[in-house]
């Protein structure tokens, strides 16, 4: 399934929207659970519990599902969209939630999730979000439009054309922009300034590794064959 997504809080377990509802893969004892939850539209981690939206009636509506399987209505009346993009973070530890309505491209934040989860949209045309590493910046993007919202300063900075163009775009730590462009690796800060190559590559995302000193790339050689490498970044 495309959206076969890792648990974060345990590598053998792995979840997916099935035909009957969201379920979960356990590697280390070879089973499959029953169905967690219905209409699930779409999901993300924090920690042990997992966000989820459900298209259940009256209207599509936000949940929580802990570890003992208990689930609890967060939030309502969510825009209506038969997908969902969803990523959580905590800024100054406060939980935070980004759920983009994919077929309205429109982006709800929800600030201080589990106790007043009440929403603002944020005003940039996107199909994803993605916070970066300290939950200060919210990257929003789809196929023709990027922009990153800082929620300190409540501001949406509008990425530049050549951003827009790009594929690919993923955050490199707290403070910079990774994006796939004209056969090569772009780095930018976070508003899409001080564009520079980082290395050739572009046939598959950049991949940043876990303690974000390095960055690996996939690009083919004169052969055609596909090299995979590892670009360290030198701070």
């Amino acid at each position: 399934p495309p959206d076969l997504t890792f648990s974060p809080s345990n590598w053998r377990q792995l979840y997916w929207m099935s035909d009957q509802g969201l379920r979960r893969l356990d590697m280390g004892n070879n089973s499959i659970s029953a169905v967690l939850a219905s209409n699930v539209a779409g999901f993300t981690f924090d920690g042990n519990r997992m966000l989820y939206v459900s298209h259940a009636e009256p209207t599509p509506s936000l949940w929580v599902l802990d570890a003992n399987g208990e689930t609890k209505r967060l939030a309502d009346n969510l825009p209506v969209s038969q997908t969902y993009n969803l990523d959580f973070a905590h800024y100054i530890r406060t939980p935070m939630l980004a759920v983009v309505a994919v077929d309205s491209r429109k982006t709800l934040l929800y600030r201080n999730l589990y106790h007043s989860p009440r929403p603002i949209e944020l005003p940039a045309v996107a199909a994803s979000a993605v916070f970066n590493g300290d939950g200060r910046f919210l990257l929003q993007f789809d196929e023709s439009h990027s922009a990153t919202y800082d929620l300190q300063e409540n501001t949406t900075y509008s990425l530049p054309p050549s951003v827009n163009a790009a594929s690919g775009v993923a955050w490199l730590g707290n403070f910079h922009l990774l994006s796939n462009q004209s056969g090569s690796i772009m780095l930018s800060e976070y508003d899409g300034n001080y564009l520079n190559t980082l290395t050739k590559g572009g046939v598959l995302p950049a991949f940043v590794s876990g303690d974000t000193r390095s960055v690996i790339v996939a690009s083919p050689n004169a052969a055609g064959a596909i090299h995979i490498r590892r670009v360290i970044i030198r701070e």
